[in-house]
């Protein structure tokens, strides 16, 4: 996500808050002047750069703002979103069996196989070994999302939208669905991460496992609304 506007690039990968910004944005036109929803999947897709009239995916990793916005990237400020594996995985999974995608079919164990390189540090260091150096100004935390973008916003000066949705996946704390060989699956494919953020497996719900959790919602255009 890039604004020329206010300056900005933000880098996160799937089910890490990206999408959810975007959404949240008061002012559209600091993003883009179209917004794609991919009819099929009823989400949005991809994004429209009105400076370089470019339509991008919502997730990009660095290497392509490095490559693409060359100027950009060493003058803007970049940011983005980290989130513990283990619960982003199962939020992951189950935003696939939302959508009847096949992999939402998968075990939990096969899915995490499935997924097995969709490792965070890919879309934040600039190198496939995940070794580089993570090339961003500030790293923030999904775990205190809401907090991390009152924060954000009012850095970098832009408003954004009471926070009366949020796309995210109605299910139990993500604890409640490993065994043993599932979460010895994450410490295998997503150790760097987890060591890197200090992420762990918990059996305390955050504010956010709670907050979804709650029975009071409608589930609408890929988005659940209080009521």
């Amino acid at each position: 996500m890039i604004s020329h506007k206010y300056k900005f690039i933000m880098i996160s990968p799937p089910r890490a808050g990206n999408t959810s910004l975007l959404m949240r944005i008061k002012d559209k036109n600091i993003i883009a002047n179209k917004i794609k929803l991919n009819k099929l999947k009823n989400r949005i897709s991809n994004y429209y750069d009105e400076l370089t009239k470019k339509e991008i995916s919502v997730h990009k990793p660095i290497k392509y703002w490095i490559n693409s916005y060359p100027d950009k990237w060493k003058n803007y400020y970049k940011f983005g979103f980290c989130r513990n594996p283990y619960d982003r995985i199962i939020s992951w999974w189950f935003t696939c069996k939302n959508h009847n995608y096949p992999e939402g079919r998968k075990s939990l164990k096969d899915f995490i196989l499935h997924r097995k390189g969709s490792n965070q540090l890919k879309y934040m260091t600039d190198n496939i070994k995940l070794d580089g150096k993570i090339m961003l100004d500030e790293i923030l935390r999904f775990e205190n999302y809401e907090e991390e973008l009152q924060r954000i916003s009012k850095k970098l000066g832009f408003k954004l939208e009471e926070n009366k949705n949020i796309r995210g996946t109605k299910r139990k704390h993500y604890s409640y669905y490993y065994d043993d060989e599932c979460r010895q699956l994450i410490k295998k494919f997503f150790g760097k991460e987890l060591e890197l953020w200090n992420y762990q497996f918990e059996n305390t719900p955050s504010e956010y496992s709670k907050w979804c959790s709650q029975d009071k919602f409608i589930y609408k255009n890929n988005f659940y609304y209080k009521i």
